[in-house]
């Protein structure tokens, strides 16, 4: 017969048991596999990140939002480097929902510690270890994140890891199909030639590369960058001037329906009495949703539309009996003598 105590005690020994073997592991992997990215006929994956396209172009899984910063372009010109193609050539795409996505960067970030004490090559012995940590948690948490200018800080090593080990995949598949050592290759824009005559595309060879382990590993050198610490033009200008950019507001999709939200006119202000069943007569008005305060904005109504047009006719003859906040209105004078009590005090 087992004690409860004795019970408790083995669970707690147990668990922390593996605590600290899984402590002492390493961050799980953040290359992914050949099947990670979704399918799309004619595309080829190779890992997490890279899939190979049927004219050699690359496709480069991007969970990281542009917001003007130029990182998509930043992350292209790295991968284009280490695989040795234009950077016109590497097309972005969104990454699929794994926390293989996640931005370890921003958590590590985090940490409380000294700026003396976390510099590269002089970090303290307790700094490492949280570190080290704080990139486990952080790697099966997979919070993806763009923010905090972290995006080329989480993201270089392992792109550029997935592109060098793509870039052997190909290479070995070149090496199995014409029987010749990989070291007699050489690679430009997205073509693998040999000095007999054998030459092959990156499309051509992508197939068989999905499934050629990667081998020995080699980093471009420095000296060979063509793309990186040179000027780049960026990928989306383009797009962005002529129009032709896609964003988040031009999707569209069967059945979708539109919204447009009507806040309190004042911060903490709350909503009294609203003229619901009015706004749900007027033609093209689905539903008017209640919405609270959430993460510092006022409460608010969301008016649903079968469109844009007819969601915002709806927010606007939408009549709300708006309460101030129980302290009274706040005015920038309020808000200035508050900061300034604040200040003395």
């Amino acid at each position: 017969m087992i004690r409860r105590r004795a019970l408790l005690w083995s669970g707690l020994g147990a668990a922390g048991a593996l605590v600290v073997g899984w402590s002492g592991l390493p961050p799980r992997s953040r290359l992914g596999g050949a099947d990670t990215l979704p399918p799309v006929a004619g595309e080829v994956g190779l890992n997490g990140w890279i899939k190979i396209a049927a004219d050699g172009g690359v496709r480069l899984a991007m969970p990281y939002c542009e917001m003007g910063q130029g990182v998509h372009t930043a992350l292209a010109t790295l991968v284009a480097e280490e695989l040795d193609v234009a950077v016109e050539r590497v097309q972005v795409i969104a990454a699929p929902v794994d926390t293989l996505y996640g931005n370890v960067a921003t958590l590590v970030a985090q940490l409380p510690a000294h700026p003396r004490n976390i510099e590269p090559g002089h970090e303290t012995l307790a700094v490492r270890l949280g570190e080290w940590m704080l990139r486990k948690v952080a790697r099966e948490l997979g919070i993806v994140v763009t923010g905090g200018s972290s995006t080329v800080a989480d993201s270089y090593d392992v792109l550029r890891l997935a592109a060098a080990t793509a870039r052997a995949q190909l290479l070995g598949a070149a090496s199995l199909q014409w029987k010749l050592p990989v070291d007699e290759f050489s690679v430009a824009d997205g073509v693998i030639s040999h000095p007999g005559g054998s030459h092959a595309g990156y499309g051509e060879l992508a197939a068989k590369a999905a499934v050629t382990p990667p081998g020995e590993l080699r980093y471009k050198p420095r000296a060979r960058w063509a793309h990186l610490g040179h000027p780049q033009a960026r990928l989306d200008t383009v797009a962005k001037s002529n129009g032709s950019a896609r964003y988040g507001i031009d999707v569209r999709l069967p059945g979708m329906v539109y919204a447009a939200v009507r806040h309190a006119p004042t911060l903490g202000g709350a909503p009294g009495h609203a003229d619901i069943d009015t706004v749900l007569k007027r033609p093209g008005v689905e539903r008017v949703v209640r919405l609270g305060a959430i993460a510092g904005s006022t409460d608010a109504f969301a008016v649903v539309g079968r469109s844009s047009w007819h969601a915002l006719q709806g927010a606007r003859a939408l009549v709300v009996e708006w309460q101030a906040r129980p302290s009274g209105p706040l005015d920038s004078a309020r808000i200035l003598q508050g900061l300034e009590t604040t200040a003395r005090d």
